[in-house]
């Protein structure tokens, strides 16, 4: 779980890069608010972290100071017309290449959290604006090539396949067509789920229209007939102002295999808390 929320923070960090408005509820665009501090809560207090963010004078983020990084990474940031850089206190630079549409095509960072090492990340869009294909490449696990498909506005499901393993992926999504989407967090992106855990709002063209509630990811060894699952499901609290203060994130990971039935390998919930700033 420190992998899943040491990254968590990194897309609210974004909006100001590159959007108009601040991280607040869609439903509610009446004041101008920004994120200045959130809270981690991993199995009712297993894992507890907090951390500040501090903006430059032109409303972008410039750094995040985090009292542990297992729970929020610290880090500044390096702005320029072809890419972003991400300069963290323990995991090195992440560099960020974006295209003449100031969209992510190519993205590297490394880290130390297990599975360790360089990840790497290639991305094509299609005609319309949205992602098309992601490869993914890292030192553990080879090449992982992903198909993006889409219904009514939202990112309705992904196939990928890694050849090394001969392994098949099908991640699922379901939304709240009522809500506009949130891009509060990376845990709140599509994304996410193709192992890019530090998603950067505004910076991957066009997205999903509504509310992420669902996710339904599926590993499935093609030789062996084993596998896993992860599904989880979203839970939001927000505040007077439309403002998104508390997001609850329900975890249940199972495995299977051929003739056995599907069994439950274990259950979490990670809460996160927001403060804001409004103008």
């Amino acid at each position: 779980m420190q992998r899943t929320s040491i990254f968590f923070l990194l897309s609210i960090l974004f909006l100001a890069c590159n959007k108009e408005e601040a991280p607040i509820d869609p439903e509610n665009k009446q004041k101008t608010c920004k994120v200045t501090t959130a809270e981690s809560n991993f199995n009712n207090g297993y894992i507890l972290g907090s951390a500040k963010v501090f903006y430059d004078q032109n409303n972008n983020i410039a750094k995040v100071e985090s009292n542990q990084d297992t729970s929020f990474m610290s880090f500044s940031v390096v702005y320029a017309s072809d890419k972003i850089v991400l300069k963290t206190k323990y995991q090195g630079d992440w560099t960020y290449v974006l295209d003449d549409k100031k969209r992510v095509v190519k993205a590297s960072l490394y880290t130390r959290l297990v599975p360790s090492g360089t990840q790497n990340f290639e991305f094509t869009y299609n005609s319309s604006g949205s992602l098309s294909r992601a490869v993914v490449n890292d030192s553990y696990s080879g090449p992982i090539a992903y198909t993006f498909n889409y219904l009514d506005g939202n990112l309705s499901n992904v196939t990928g396949v890694n050849s090394y393993y001969n392994t098949e992926i099908s991640i699922s999504y379901k939304y709240d067509l009522t809500k506009k989407a949130t891009e509060l967090n990376s845990h709140l992106d599509p994304l996410f789920e193709i192992g890019l855990h530090q998603v950067l709002p505004g910076f991957f063209g066009k997205t999903s229209e509504n509310r992420l509630m669902e996710v339904n990811k599926l590993s499935t060894n093609m030789t062996y007939k084993f596998g896993d699952r992860e599904l989880k499901t979203y839970e939001y609290a927000s505040n007077a102002d439309g403002n998104i203060t508390d997001v609850n994130i329900n975890t249940i990971r199972s495995g299977f295999s051929a003739g056995v039935a599907e069994y439950i390998n274990s259950r979490s919930k990670q809460n996160y808390t927001f403060g804001y700033q409004c103008d």
